[in-house]
């Protein structure tokens, strides 16, 4: 008895979700789900700033390696982006605003093809372009990770760190409290970043970051 209930359950869940799956291989359908998630996930990064916002996933890459992939900076660069701060944008991931153009185009003939159509549009790169693309991703990949400060060496481990392997410039006395959040605790001379008491950090403009 216990198993025919189980296959009466199993074909009746099949059953329910079979229209669903049939109506999303409609490109119309699919696009249009795929687009109200997107503008979501916009309004999400419109409003919430991924530098000020702890709830926003971490590269895997960064957290295991202490490199930084690719894509870091990708979540701040779209937030600027989305604000208008375009300079800001291209400071955080320069790859990905170099793309920016090709993928918006790619969407856009997608999209129409989906929702104008209700059929997939092919949009083919060129093997050259391809193989260009992947080896700027190595390039910056590796440019990226090198450190800008060369006359300072990094220490072996934390318990070995000293003023000799920081580049940061520290702020320190009687004059630093948590009284005053928005009072500079450290700042980069190479990039300009600044770290405020309450733990903001301020990207600066100046010269393009690593991240």
């Amino acid at each position: 008895m216990r198993a025919e209930m189980n296959r009466l359950s199993k074909r009746m869940g099949a059953r329910s979700w079979r229209p669903l799956m049939q109506a999303l291989r409609q490109p119309r359908l699919r696009w249009s789900v795929c687009c109200v998630a997107g503008g979501m996930v916009g309004v999400l990064l419109y409003l919430y700033s991924p530098e000020a916002t702890r709830w926003y996933p971490r590269c895997p890459f960064q957290f295991l390696t202490g490199l930084d992939c690719p894509g870091c900076g990708s979540l701040r660069a779209l937030h600027a982006v989305l604000h208008g701060r375009v300079v800001e944008a291209f400071c955080c991931n320069p790859l990905l605003m170099a793309c920016l153009p090709m993928v918006g185009t790619w969407l856009a003939v997608r999209i129409f093809g989906a929702l104008a159509l209700n059929r997939t549009l092919e949009l083919r790169l060129p093997s050259s372009l391809s193989f260009a693309i992947a080896v700027a991703v190595v390039i910056f990949f590796i440019a990226r990770n090198v450190p800008a400060d060369t006359a300072k060496q990094p220490a072996a481990d934390f318990p070995r760190l000293q003023a000799v392997n920081v580049t940061y410039q520290v702020r320190s006395g009687t004059n630093v409290s948590d009284t005053a959040p928005d009072a500079i605790l450290a700042i980069c001379p190479i990039h300009n970043h600044t770290l405020r008491c309450n733990g903001f950090v301020a990207r600066g403009t100046s010269a393009a970051p690593r991240r």
